[in-house]
């Protein structure tokens, strides 16, 4: 009988161990989305970091599918995205969402997306690749 006490000590150990693993961190809260000449800083807050490895930041725009523009470390809390230049629109709404990576490298817990328009601080990003070539002849 004591052979099974020890078994299921063990068993409610790694289920506590296994259950610690898979608590789901707080949802990651963009806080704040400041557009600047030539990129646009997503800030974010989340209640506990605990088990968190990385945030991955993905970005949408118009009917786009959602893609990974970036990650950022744990402790980290904002990301600026500068490839918004190489949309050609002179005028763009874009859409982020801030997701949360655990330690065990699946997805945790996401932000709720939300979304900014931009306007290209000038006419140089409106360029197509023909007229910067014609600029070199």
């Amino acid at each position: 009988m004591k052979l099974g006490h020890k078994y299921l000590f063990a068993a409610v150990i790694l289920l506590l161990i296994f259950t610690g693993m898979m608590v789901a961190q707080g949802n990651p809260t963009i806080t704040d989305i400041k557009v600047f000449d030539g990129y646009i800083r997503i800030s974010w807050t989340i209640d506990s970091e605990a088990g968190v490895d990385h945030y991955e930041i993905w970005r949408s725009s118009g009917s786009s599918v959602p893609l990974c523009i970036g990650r950022t470390e744990r402790g980290v809390f904002y990301f600026d995205d500068k490839n918004i230049s190489l949309y050609k629109a002179a005028d763009q709404y874009f859409n982020y969402q801030v997701r949360v990576i655990g330690s065990n490298q699946f997805l945790q817990s996401n932000s709720e997306i939300k979304g900014t328009r931009y306007t290209s601080p000038s006419s140089a990003y409106k360029r197509t690749w023909g007229s910067i070539k014609a600029m070199f002849r």
